[in-house]
């Protein structure tokens, strides 16, 4: 056994009996979906006769499952999963499917870092900041997920929270943003109403409704927050003031490295003899005076008064100013809240929003209007139900469509096709996506909740070490195309070193000629728990020719090995169809 096993044992014995309890796990039923299931199949449907479109054919049981394993559990089956997917009756198959993938708690954690990477965005850590845990608020929507609550509620609590990161992790949200007002309603609007307002923060916006007032507004509902070292609270007074252009700020007694946005947004900056920052603010672009700093009170400036862009009667009155935002962002009959949310749901699930990019609700028009305001109606309607969504889009017939064709010709309008959803968009994985793959190649069960403590934290530290080097750009909350350097790194990585090293005992490389029957069910097998499914007789001549020549076990170990790599560094491996 490897020394870091056993240097890992104690600490995942504590982890495993320090797990908090995260209350009773709510699974969505098939009937809850029903309804939005077949009108979004009845929509599309008479979308594609309208446009004569032959949708491509449905994929088969087993690219469905590495379909919905990715997407839903982040992660490809392991062989014991396929072989129960196998057992059961074909004619039940699609169903079981999609009860199996929801009714995982991996779903729970897969989709609670999709909405961390909604609201925080993906990276785990920030220069300099001791204090923002993304780690614990990830870990708190995992059990939020659990219970399903519904997404109005949570974003509220994102909002409106006071405390320290880890004693209430939802304050996290707004560390992630420095505490800072021009930052949060940045960040708010973009995340939780696909908006991008904060394009006027400098002047109003050349090509949209939105005036740098309305952006100011905005940033003045957090006007209060405050940050310390005793964590996030919001004051009973302060107001929000921007510099007037072409003034200077004085006396700001702190250092550069100190400073907040204003050094961004300046044309120059020194620092003289007492370490006190001079900006000068470029024309035309206001510069935030930091609540609380000393300045130098001859400086002119104006204050800017909390207000909302569009739909004030919606605006409560609340003794918090965050509540009150929070409660006119997420109301049932704000234009964009839930808009922003399917968007963003459809782009996950169907691999291209209704309208891309996601935080342009104000400025691109949607491929399919009737369709993103038919889902938002319903997503309201259901109480903002994120599981009962995702549940609906899995089981649309537009998700279970091919990548391809059946047959396309020299006419074949392939944008036509996938703006109207009448095939499937090819979705490269992201880093955490592509650990996860490879390393559950190297086992024959699944990481799931019944795997041992032990086995699952060594697996998660794993995961987390390759998706650093594997360096995605974790501010996106989608994958972008393989870079070169994330190709090299597949191929002369560590992690996949270690599953096609022969002479591991554990590994598939060994297990599977002892295990299979026949040579042709060794090269069955390793092709299921890379690529979810069979060879073809091509692909799987030559090795069948190799473990024919091949008596020895060691030899026949070498082969599996080869063939584990070449099928780990495929390009159909780190892409899902």
């Amino acid at each position: 056994m490897r020394f870091w096993i056993w240097f890992l044992i104690p600490l995942g014995l504590i982890l495993s009996l320090s797990e908090p309890d995260r209350g009773q796990r709510k699974v969505v039923t098939d009937e809850q979906a029903a309804p939005l299931v077949a009108h979004v199949d009845s929509h599309l449907t008479t979308i594609w006769k309208a446009k004569a479109l032959e949708p491509a054919p449905e994929v088969d049981g087993l690219t469905l499952m590495r379909r919905l394993w990715l997407d839903l559990l982040g992660t490809t089956p392991s062989l014991a999963e396929i072989r129960a997917f196998e057992a059961v009756p074909a004619g039940e198959r699609q169903g079981w499917l999609i009860e199996q993938a929801l009714a995982d708690e991996r779903f729970d954690s897969v989709l609670a870092e999709r909405l961390a990477r909604i609201a925080v965005g993906g990276q785990d850590t920030k220069m300099g900041d001791l204090i923002y845990r993304r780690r614990r608020l990830v870990s708190w929507l995992t059990g939020q997920v659990r219970r399903n609550r519904p997404w109005d509620s949570l974003v509220r609590e994102l909002i409106q929270s006071e405390g320290l990161s880890t004693d209430t992790p939802a304050v996290n949200f707004t560390i992630s943003q420095d505490s800072n007002p021009v930052k949060l309603a940045a960040r708010t609007t973009r995340a939780f109403l696909g908006l991008r307002i904060d394009c006027a923060q400098c002047h109003d916006h050349p090509f949209t409704r939105w005036k740098q007032a309305d952006f100011e507004g905005l940033a003045g509902f957090y006007a209060r927050v405050r940050q310390n070292l005793a964590g996030v609270r919001e004051a009973e007074t302060g107001e929000l003031e921007f510099q007037l252009p072409s003034e200077t700020v004085l006396g700001m007694t702190m250092s550069p490295a100190e400073a907040p946005q204003d050094a961004a947004h300046a044309d120059a900056a020194e620092v003289d003899s007492d370490t006190k920052l001079v900006i000068k603010a470029p024309f035309g672009q206001p510069v935030l005076l930091v609540p609380g700093k000393e300045r130098d009170k001859s400086v002119k400036s104006r204050t800017v008064a909390p207000k909302v862009p569009f739909s004030p009667e919606l605006l409560p009155e609340k003794p918090s100013r965050r509540a009150a935002l929070a409660e006119w962002l997420t109301h049932a009959k704000n234009p964009f809240f839930a808009k922003a949310l399917v968007n963003r749901f459809w782009s996950w699930l169907l691999g291209a929003g209704l309208v891309e990019p996601v935080d342009e609700l104000d400025t691109t028009l949607p491929t399919d209007p009737a369709l993103l305001q038919l889902l938002a109606d319903r997503f309201v309607a259901s109480g903002f139900d994120l599981k009962t969504l995702v549940r609906a889009i899995v089981s649309t017939r537009a998700y279970r469509l091919d990548s391809a064709p059946a047959v396309a010709g020299p006419d074949y309008d392939w944008d036509e096709a996938s703006e109207s959803y009448a095939l499937r968009m090819l979705k490269p994985l992201r880093g955490d996506q592509l650990a996860a793959a490879v390393l559950q190649s190297g086992s024959l069960r699944p990481y799931d909740q019944h795997r041992a403590p032990l086995l699952r934290f060594a697996n998660f530290t794993q995961r987390n070490e390759f998706t650093r080097r594997h360096g995605d750009d974790l501010s996106l909350e989608e994958a972008q195309d393989e870079t070169l350097l994330q190709r090299l790194h597949l191929l002369n990585g560590k992690v996949v070193r270690e599953i096609t090293k022969d002479g591991e005992p554990f590994s598939p490389v060994t297990r599977l000629p002892l295990l299979a029957p026949t040579d042709m069910a060794a090269v069955d097998a390793a092709f299921l728990i890379t690529l979810t499914r069979r060879p073809t007789p091509g692909e799987a001549k030559p090795y069948l020719e190799r473990l024919g020549a091949a008596a020895k076990g060691d030899a026949r170990s070498r082969v599996m090995a080869d063939l584990l790599w070449t099928l780990l560094n495929s390009t159909e491996f780190a892409w899902c169809r």
